[in-house]
């Protein structure tokens, strides 16, 4: 076993938009863990990290972790990471109580470590990116108190998109900072009587889904709540210069993913876990990935060739950018979902089928996102010269090609990373499941 350390700095920089900044981001190593900046004004240090590893034998598994043996599944850890506990210095205009890094659940058990094979890089842009957001969610009627503010610097929506598109800076950096932020804000919303009333989260659901479908520009009708006037101009800025079929392509995935909470809201009221192809259905939807992958092409002002788009290999690089984070996450965000009734999540649906425990559940998911999906797009990564070579695509689609590999790996590694940092699923940032997990309410008072 050797040990790594590793100090590394808030934001990594130098890093453009060169052919060779996007081999940059190919390059496979261990993914250094750095310190997320939760305030806007507060300093922040942080203990240095090491980490240890050693090799990992591959074992392929059915992509339906549901149908495997216990044996076949639960291949032993190989990767302990040790986490930083934050030590936050508090600033002048920084009031909050920031959580301390414990991703453990209230049981205690650890999570399991998903070693990702590319490194984690940000944006050099991070900060202003964070202040404008703030600023603009201001403008919009959101964060109107301290206490809602702290909390949503708690989760460092700027630091997310950093790791997420760290190529991008400007208004792209703002772009995908305030897509961020309508993505957990608004889901945050379901997480209260709206998310048990599933006529109300469809109704509201659909004011946000209108928004895709309107005149570019079109005002939002009087007395919309802040969270559509939001959408519409981050959707607005979306769009602008895109090829249409990446705006039809968008609008869809929005689609999916606004309309899949009412669906979610029957699954939580029924209080069933379900089956591992009806979770799918549901939480590919409500995960959002399908919309963070499209942005890469967005954010990185590239197109890729239909012809190579919708080949199997891209398709499926493209789905395990969609599914991995959401694995991911449900790994990470079981302890404080399960006590709020939430059914639709990839441990609860393994733990239901397979009739194990917790622990047992949590590293099944792990085991099939770096036993299947994560060597299955290496091996995809790999064909796709040749498939450029018979579709004859020039050297601009090769280029958007593998800016498109690397957006993608980019987006499965930077949401990991800001995963295992954010105060968003500590154990000190969980609001108690008796009580919404908001602090805002941004639904009720508008009507719905």
């Amino acid at each position: 076993m050797s040990s790594l350390p590793l100090r590394v700095p808030h934001h990594f920089t130098g890093i453009g938009t060169s052919a060779a900044d996007v081999a940059k981001l190919l390059e496979p190593t261990i993914a250094p863990s750095t310190p997320t900046g939760h305030d806007i004004d507060a300093a922040g240090t942080i203990d240095a990290i090491r980490i240890f590893t050693t090799p990992r034998a591959i074992n392929p598994v059915a992509t339906n972790p549901i149908r495997n043996s216990r044996e076949d599944m639960a291949a032993p850890l190989q990767c302990q990471v040790t986490l930083p506990i934050r030590q936050r210095v508090t600033g002048p205009n920084y009031r909050g109580v920031v959580p301390t890094g414990d991703h453990r659940p209230a049981s205690g058990e650890e999570p399991p470590v998903f070693d990702m094979p590319w490194r984690a890089r940000s944006s050099p842009d991070v900060a202003r990116a964070r202040r404008a957001n703030v600023a603009r969610m201001k403008t919009h009627g959101m964060l109107d108190t301290r206490e809602a503010k702290d909390w949503y610097l708690s989760w460092d929506m700027g630091q997310l998109s950093g790791y997420s598109y760290p190529l991008a800076v400007g208004d792209d950096l703002d772009l995908a900072v305030d897509k961020e932020a309508f993505f957990f804000v608004f889901d945050d919303q379901f997480d209260g009587p709206l998310g048990r009333s599933p006529a109300r989260a469809a109704a509201f659901t659909d004011e946000l889904i209108a928004v895709l479908y309107r005149p570019p520009g079109a005002p939002c009708p009087a007395g919309s709540s802040p969270l559509v006037t939001f959408f519409a101009s981050m959707w607005d800025r979306s769009h602008d210069g895109m090829p249409r079929w990446w705006i039809n392509r968008a609008a869809r995935d929005w689609e999916y993913y606004l309309s899949t909470h009412a669906a979610e809201a029957i699954d939580r009221v029924a209080g069933r876990v379900p089956n591992w192809e009806h979770f799918l259905h549901v939480r590919r939807g409500m995960a959002g990935s399908s919309c963070m992958v499209d942005y890469g092409q967005r954010l990185g002002h590239f197109a890729v060739p239909l012809c190579v788009f919708h080949t199997p290999q891209h398709r499926q690089i493209r789905q395990t950018g969609i599914d991995v984070p959401m694995l991911c996450n449900d790994v990470h965000s079981v302890y404080k979902e399960a006590p709020r009734g939430d059914v639709d999540n990839a441990v609860l649906v393994v733990e239901h089928e397979r009739g194990c425990d917790r622990a047992e559940a949590m590293r099944i998911v792990r085991d099939l996102v770096m036993d299947t999906y994560i060597p299955r797009f290496q091996r995809l990564e790999q064909e796709l010269p040749d498939i450029c070579d018979i579709l004859k695509v020039d050297d601009t689609g090769r280029e958007a090609v593998n800016k498109s590999v690397a957006a993608i790996k980019a987006w499965i590694t930077g949401y990991h990373q800001w995963e295992i940092e954010t105060g968003r699923y500590t154990v000190q940032g969980t609001i108690p499941a008796d009580r919404p997990n908001y602090v805002e309410d941004l639904v009720t008072p508008f009507g719905f």
